[in-house]
């Protein structure tokens, strides 16, 4: 048997920390309160607030994070077990203390010590994939202003 470790989760900081846009959390919301295989449905949309052209960038990032997973049922759902009961309480309006706990963004949930490692370093590929992005953008912007002070003393030439 698998030693377990508790390990207090703050949800929330680690959403913040994952920068996600407003239709991203939208999709995030929505297959938490509602796991389902048709995703890509004018019902579901029209339930979530979701606009059909934004699900699939927002599910593309989703899953890159691996924040949702479509199970062998197909059904799209959370993939985190921990973070699914964080999110569908601070969005219900049952006030118990249970909730109370979870709307402070932290969630106590047993990990193994595999689990906890595989979280590390999930954690550590996603801070090095947001370096990466930042730099290839700061070389983007420094080309860019390169390739227009070159323009601009070409013609004035």
């Amino acid at each position: 048997m698998k030693p377990k470790i508790s390990l207090n989760v703050d949800y929330e900081h680690f959403l913040k920390r994952m920068r996600l846009t407003p239709n991203q959390h939208k999709l995030l919301a929505a297959l938490c309160l509602e796991p389902t295989s048709v995703l890509f449905s004018v019902g579901y949309s029209s339930r979530h607030n979701l606009t059909m052209g934004g699900i699939a960038p927002a599910l593309l990032i989703l899953r890159r994070h691996q924040l949702v997973v479509k199970d062998q049922a197909g059904v799209w759902h959370l993939q985190n077990r921990g973070m699914q009961v964080w999110y569908h309480a601070i969005q219900s309006s049952r006030p118990n203390k249970e909730i109370r706990a979870l709307q402070a963004g932290v969630w106590e949930q047993q990990y193994t010590s595999e689990e906890i490692e595989e979280l590390l370093k999930l954690e550590e590929k996603a801070s090095r994939r947001r370096k990466t992005e930042a730099l290839i953008a700061e070389d983007r912007l420094t080309h860019a202003k390169r390739r227009a002070s070159f323009l601009a003393k070409k013609k004035a030439a």
